[in-house]
């Protein structure tokens, strides 16, 4: 059904595997963590511990500096077509927002590196102390104590505000939020979860799919 332009109409996104094509944190760990990373990840992935028993965990096995790591987000890329994405929603006045169990910090690098900016991003946070790193979960909800950022309580908060949510995700962390939105595009595990659940889900390889979508979808 077409969906009609609104400025009531807002897009939630998740960057890890979505906008990026691979996982952020996990590349980080490869690169400067210690061997225990990989299997924190897994526990975390599986709901066994919380993301800040992973961040806390994983980056007591990192010595590197915040420009160390950052030579190494210099060669994250992102979907080729998401700056035409965020040039879209603005033209239509769509608001545009990333939510992300991941840290501001890479994201805004990562996003500032491809000349994208002004996205609005709920994360996580890292606070370099050197030596050392402490992390803070601004947006984090009480009812979900495994996450770091409650995606569900952000696409539920836009919609207390009168707006229709598109969530886009592609991980087993989005299917909550997916459940909650108006309208999901998913890939990934995100999309096999909503197919077994029988949930209404919009296949995508790239944003360049999602931009065509959303023009065949949303009425002028």
């Amino acid at each position: 059904m077409p969906i009609p332009l609104s400025p009531l109409l807002a897009i939630l996104t998740d960057l890890d595997g979505t906008i990026t094509p691979l996982n952020v944190l996990n590349a980080l760990f490869d690169r400067f963590g210690g061997p225990e990373c990989r299997e924190l990840a897994r526990r975390w992935d599986h709901g066994e511990i919380s993301l800040d028993q992973e961040y806390t965990l994983g980056f007591a096995t990192i010595s590197a500096s915040q420009s160390e790591m950052e030579t190494l987000l210099r060669e994250v890329p992102i979907d080729p077509a998401f700056p035409q994405f965020v040039t879209m929603c603005r033209q239509r006045g769509i608001p545009l927002a990333i939510v992300s169990d991941g840290l501001r910090w890479y994201i805004e690098y990562i996003l500032h590196n491809h000349g994208v900016y002004g996205v609005q991003i709920y994360a996580c946070e890292i606070a370099f102390q050197n030596p050392g790193y402490s992390f803070s979960y601004p947006h984090a909800d009480p009812a979900a104590p495994l996450r770091g950022t409650s995606k569900r309580s952000l696409v539920e908060a836009y919609q207390r505000q009168g707006y229709r949510v598109i969530f886009i995700g592609d991980g087993n962390n989005d299917a909550d939020p997916a459940s909650a939105a108006d309208t999901v595009f998913a890939r990934d595990n995100l999309l096999r979860y909503a197919q077994n659940a029988g949930m209404p889900a919009v296949g995508f390889d790239g944003f360049e799919e999602i931009c065509a979508s959303l023009d065949q979808m949303i009425v002028s």
